[in-house]
């Protein structure tokens, strides 16, 4: 046999050849690429479905957080009765404040419904205007518990002094009071 050169080899069985190698070769990229597509769309659907969940979620958050936030708001002065506890020297200070005499006669604790005590002061004082009383109001209504007047209030005139007769109703929740007290 003899042997071949370079110049008698066939260009048209190289160029099938190459054919071949190139068919491979496409093929084997449009496999890895279709793949490549369909994880990718895969993915797109998990990542479209993730942030609808997350819309969703997020939505859902905002709108309790802003009825929390109205409710905070409308509603501190509740929020801060259920963690106060009731004292007799804020009261007895805000009619120190006021007053230049006061006599708490009869102090009655009863327990009202389930949630909540209320405590019952009758409350005497006297002084020379009627002012004082309502300034005495003012602040009972800012302190930190929830009170009722109880009505009638009684107004006598001894002379220049008004002798002011009246019951006090301050009311605590029992749940937070029994928290407290087991610390």
């Amino acid at each position: 046999m003899a042997k071949k050169s370079l110049a008698t080899v066939s260009i048209g069985k190289n160029v099938v050849y190459l054919l071949i190698f190139i068919a491979v070769i496409v093929s084997s990229y449009f496999k890895i690429v279709m793949v490549s597509i369909e994880k990718y769309t895969e993915i797109g659907k998990e990542i479209k479905q993730y942030n609808r969940t997350v819309r969703k979620t997020k939505k859902e958050h905002d709108y309790y957080e802003n009825r929390l936030r109205s409710l905070k708001s409308t509603n501190r002065r509740m929020l801060r009765a259920t963690i106060n506890q009731y004292t007799a020297l804020e009261v007895g200070k805000y009619l120190q404040s006021n007053f230049a005499t006061f006599d708490i006669q009869d102090t009655q604790e009863s327990i009202a419904k389930d949630n909540f005590r209320a405590v019952e002061l009758d409350i005497k004082t006297t002084t020379k205007s009627i002012v004082n009383f309502y300034r005495f109001l003012e602040q009972m209504n800012s302190s930190h518990n929830i009170i009722k007047v109880a009505f009638p209030v009684h107004l006598k005139s001894q002379g220049e002094k008004i002798e002011i007769r009246f019951k006090l109703k301050i009311y605590t929740f029992k749940k937070f009071k029994a928290d407290n007290e087991k610390r």
